[in-house]
């Protein structure tokens, strides 16, 4: 028994010991497998060369055998053959054989060292010579078409094609004997890292732990985001596709009378209508139909409360709509302001006073109807001016506006002078407005025409005269008058003390109703039914810049610089219909804004004037176009690169398959034709797919220089086949000494699709079938801007044309002219906005029923 309790004691010191090295051990092993890695990365690094020489090697074959096809095809008189497809193939193989050389890219943008071997060097140098000599014999070929010519060149094709089939095999085998190597090394690495496996396990336990703390990281923030959520005071709810709540803040569960979990699963219009369905004006049913935000103003019942509700959509991960954010906000005291509003404005204008509004300046802003009666002045004709013009003397209004400045307040008889000239006797009283802060706002005065009680007075100097002469013969008829005028003087007095009240409240009600419009951040502005601006608010007068000379002008000449009324004027629509109207309108300065006009109604029910209320959506409008457009690059990037990467491969093993068959078979046989048919289509296809994945890419990478030629040719391979399939007649005028554009290649080759379907649509619409007139020409060429080098494109279909009254308005976001499903309104916008960050130029030319022209200019590069 002491022996087996001894026992364990030397395992023990071992294990301490091996502990205590094992440290030594781990940096043994790791600078061994560091090494080891170092080395098999030296390896692959090789390899990938070899790789890519290898890949250079297919390219060049490829290339070469495209421009011999495509010789042999224009030699044969085939049509559609652009000789220029031969040029630019032996131009590309000879600067593949270059970057094998020197150093440079492959086709497909990768990079490649120069080719460290000399035999392999000299190898390569006589491929180049090769290709050299074939675009010598070539290009006489296409001369002369000698039939010695044509004998050399193909023998040159064939030898090129032997000599690169033999340096493709050598390099083959050296990528054989590095992946040997390759393997060999790995080996050791793992026997290597079979001692660190210790480490790893505590790494493993140190990322665990970590991960626990990010877990309560993550419950942390999905707390603090609830907590957020909750304390929001308007109603927030997330309702999916069938109605139903699954999600609601603590303000809506609080206005329901209820606990947030007891309102999840409810249909909305059970819990808040008490219906059965959804009710006619419901925003979440209008956004189901059309996918787009809806706003709605409701007046709830049940709550007795009206709400501004306002529904976004809510898509998933792929963009498939799911359901709504429902955001309702109780605007009641809101509502109960407008009216009181529109109260006191009324006690205002009817007051038998009669009642002026000056600036501190003493300058006329406004009158109520009583005033205008009593000078006989017109509104337009007394506005704006000095209110010296309300008296007789010009001094007594400087002497009265004097002590207004110095004490806040005068009163007593002044005459006053009408419209006639013709003058009378009134009673002024004069206060300075002030704002809840103390300063003055404006001048307030109030008249009482007292012409009746200056001729009493003057009677009653008369009666007081004759009474003198008749004192002794008519003392019982004095004593009677004398009565009657104290009865009358009394009643002035009353008169006076009431009207000095309504003043007073008048001066209060007109305080609130300025500071309380003032204060609105939307532009509020009071239209005449010839929709001239009567009154705006001070947002509406800093946004036009205009100042108070902008009342009785017409609101489209301020807002659009127009001379007619807008073609969807919710203000023309109020007075006609009676009610409130809204509508979306653009303005010159590419601003879009949410109009919302609210008629304003006499005792009769007639429309007198409306007020418009505008509230400016350009950003909100602009990061919706943005989010479209992201999400439809990402569906077409995902769906390109699946399709391409898919079908590239085995094309390019057709090819070379097709071409060892060609190597192979007699020119005479049936099988050499078939198998050159195969090359070509297989090219083209393969040419298509590049060009798809070109566009689909979204590249990061800065501007460089490109060919406008080319970007048009990669353009045209994504809708040639569409053009063609619609029977329309393409027309290219590409000058061939067009300079350079320093561009991202693919987001211009996006607004060059963009046209070109725009066209395509246009033409189709004109002309259904074939038809001569059915064509589409792009032109290209250098012309001088601002005295700056310029490349300008130009588009231009005989389709269907553009009204003239919506020609500037085709580059706004979300504006289409297509049908519902056809056009989002954003292709024409995204484009215009992609020019300009290339610091380039987009203009529209068109007349309806004839053509449309679209020129895109882009600086040119020189270097």
């Amino acid at each position: 028994m002491l022996e087996e309790t001894q026992k364990p004691k030397p395992i023990t010191a071992v294990i301490d010991i091996l502990l205590k090295r094992l440290p030594i051990v781990l940096l043994v092993l790791g600078i061994t497998s560091i090494g080891l890695i170092a080395a098999t990365d030296h390896i692959s690094r090789g390899m990938r060369q070899f790789y890519l020489y290898t890949d250079v090697v297919h390219e060049m074959e490829i290339e070469l055998s495209k421009a011999h096809l495509a010789l042999e095809e224009n030699l044969r008189g085939i049509e559609g053959q652009d000789i220029a497809l031969v040029w630019q193939g032996i131009d590309r193989s000879e600067k593949l054989a270059l970057a094998a050389l020197r150093g440079g890219q492959t086709l497909h943008g990768h990079a490649i060292k120069p080719l460290p071997d000399d035999g392999f060097r000299k190898d390569m140098e006589s491929l180049r010579s090769m290709v050299v000599r074939f675009r010598e014999l070539a290009q006489n070929v296409h001369k002369d078409r000698s039939p010695h010519e044509i004998n050399s060149m193909d023998r040159t094709y064939h030898q090129f094609l032997e000599k690169a089939f033999i340096l493709d095999e050598q390099f083959e085998e050296l990528q054989e004997r590095d992946e040997q190597r390759s393997k060999k090394l790995i080996l050791l690495i793992l026997v290597s890292w079979t001692g660190i496996i210790g480490a790893a396990i505590i790494g493993l336990w140190y990322r665990e732990r970590l991960g626990r703390r990010m877990q309560t990281a993550i419950v942390n923030a999905k707390h603090q985001w609830e907590h957020t959520f909750d304390v929001i005071p308007d109603l927030i709810a997330i309702i999916d596709r069938d109605h139903r709540i699954v999600r609601a803040n603590k303000a809506m569960a609080e206005k329901m009378g209820l606990a947030p979990k007891d309102i999840l699963g409810k249909k909305c219009y059970e819990l808040f209508h008490k219906t059965s369905g959804p009710i006619e004006t419901c925003p979440h049913a209008r956004l189901l139909h059309d996918s787009r935000e809806h706003a709605a103003e409701i007046y709830e019942k049940e709550l007795n409360a009206y709400f501004l509700v306002s529904v976004s959509p809510l898509p998933d991960d792929r963009g498939n709509l799911i359901g709504s954010v429902h955001v309702a906000r109780d605007i009641t005291a809101q509502k109960k302001n407008a009216e009181t509003l529109k109260i006191k404005e009324s006690a205002i204008s009817s007051a038998i006073n009669a009642i002026a509004i000056g600036d501190l300046q003493g300058n006329i802003t406004y009158v109520n109807s009583s005033l205008l009666r009593m000078w006989g002045y017109e509104e337009h004709e007394i506005i704006g001016r000095s209110s010296h013009v309300l008296g007789q003397d010009e001094g007594d209004a400087r002497e009265i506006l004097d002590a207004l400045r110095e004490s806040g307040s005068w009163s007593g008889e002044r005459m006053a002078k009408k419209k006639d000239g013709s003058v009378f006797p009134v009673e002024l009283s004069a206060n300075v407005v002030l704002d809840d802060s103390g300063n003055p706002l404006c001048l307030m005065a109030s008249f009482m025409d007292i012409s009746n009680r200056k001729r009493a007075e003057e009677e009653i100097l008369n009666y007081r005269n004759r009474l003198e002469e008749l004192v002794d013969q008519r003392t019982i008829e004095l004593a009677h008058t004398n009565e009657k005028l104290q009865m009358e003087v009394l009643e002035h007095e009353h008169t006076a003390e009431a009207l000095q009240l309504s003043e007073n409240k008048f001066r209060q009600i007109s305080q609130e109703f300025n500071v309380l419009l003032d204060a609105i951040p939307d532009n509020l502005v009071l239209m005449s039914p010839d929709l001239k601006i009567t009154w705006a608010n001070k947002s509406a007068l800093q946004a036009l810049n205009f100042g108070e000379a902008l009342l009785s002008e017409h609101c489209f000449t301020l807002w659009h610089k127009q001379d007619r009324p807008c073609d969807d004027c919710p203000v023309l629509k109020s007075f006609r219909s009676g009610n409130a109207e809204t509508s979306q309108l653009s303005t010159p300065d590419n601003r879009i804004w949410a109009v919302r006009a609210y008629p304003i109604k006499n005792d009769q029910g007639e429309v007198e004037s409306v007020m418009e209320l505008s509230t400016d959506i350009t950003e909100k409008k602009s990061i919706q176009a943005e989010q479209m457009r992201a999400n439809h690059l990402a569906s077409i990037g995902e769906l390109a690169a699946g399709v391409a990467h898919e079908i590239n491969n085995p094309i390019n093993g057709i090819i070379n398959y097709a071409q060892i068959i060609v190597n192979s078979t007699n020119p005479e046989a049936r099988e050499f034709d078939i198998a050159k048919r195969i090359i070509r289509e297989g090219e083209r296809i393969s040419f298509i797919v590049t060009s798809l994945l070109s566009f689909a890419r979204e590249r990061k990478e800065e501007k460089i220089p490109v060919s406008v030629r080319q970007v048009l040719s990669d353009s045209l391979a994504l809708a040639e086949t569409q053009l063609k399939k619609s029977g329309i007649t393409l027309r290219l005028d590409i000058d061939p000494h067009v300079p350079l554009v320093k561009v991202h290649a693919q987001q211009i080759q996006q607004v060059f699709l963009n046209v070109i379907n725009n066209a395509r649509y246009a033409l189709s619409q004109k002309y259904p079938q074939t038809d001569p007139d059915k064509l589409f020409s792009i032109t290209a060429g250098e012309v001088m801007i601002d005295q700056k080098p310029f490349v300008q494109i130009v588009f231009e279909d005989h389709g269907t044309g553009i009204p003239a009254h919506i020609i500037d308005k085709v580059m706004n976001p979300f504006y289409t002219t297509k049908p519902v499903g056809l056009g989002t309104g954003l292709g024409l916008s995204i484009s215009h906005g992609i020019i300009l960050d290339h610091n380039g130029r987009l203009s529209v030319e068109s007349k309806e029923g004839a053509y449309t022209r679209i020129i895109v200019s882009l600086p040119a590069y020189k270097e």
